[in-house]
């Protein structure tokens, strides 16, 4: 990725997370970047391709950043718990951080979820975790991609509720009770 396209992601994510999808317009975004409508254009397809490109590459820095966190965690469920809850709070610190409103972050994770590629890349992460917890005794033979799917989806219908409604400690705590409940249901 050369600078122009780093800029242009940079003011991408800036306006995604403080107006939401629909309110953020490529007009805008070029101008924060400093470039011409045209030379968004020239990295992305369109204001889709430049938010799914955009979020992927967000996604993936806050999974390197929590990977980094938890890599001295050796248990597979107890990665997953510490994943979920490093997700949540990272979502925490950017719907504080960029002021954005409940309305956004629900359009947010709304569209995110509508997004193949964003989805898949949690689901394959959990999926992982999974297998690994079966290859370490602690998860039953199962469908990793089928289970990945449904922490997938627990995580993100919760999501708006940990992010705004609770208090961290409060958030944590039940955040930290259903996914634990979820794990042990697929424990040997």
């Amino acid at each position: 990725m050369n600078e122009t396209e780093e800029i242009i992601r940079q003011s991408a994510i800036k306006y995604f997370l403080r107006f939401g999808f629909k309110k953020s317009s490529v007009d805008e975004i070029a101008e924060d970047a400093g470039v011409g409508k045209g030379t968004v254009y020239n990295y992305f397809k369109n204001k889709q391709d430049l938010f799914t490109k955009t979020s992927i590459g967000w996604r993936e820095q806050q999974f390197n950043e929590i990977e980094r966190e938890i890599e001295q965690i050796e248990r597979a469920d107890l990665k997953i718990l510490a994943r979920v809850r490093l997700e949540i709070l990272s979502f925490r610190k950017a719907y504080i951080e960029y002021g954005m409103t409940e309305k956004i972050l629900r359009e947010l994770i709304e569209v995110k979820q509508s997004i193949d590629e964003l989805r898949e890349l949690d689901v394959e992460m959990f999926a992982h975790y999974l297998k690994l917890g079966f290859e370490q005794g602690v998860f039953s033979k199962q469908s990793f991609k089928e289970r990945a799917r449904l922490l997938n989806t627990t995580m993100f219908q919760f999501a708006e509720r940990w992010i705004t409604e609770l208090d961290e400690v409060d958030a944590i705590n039940e955040l930290n009770e259903l996914i634990s409940l979820m794990l042990n249901a697929m424990k040997r």
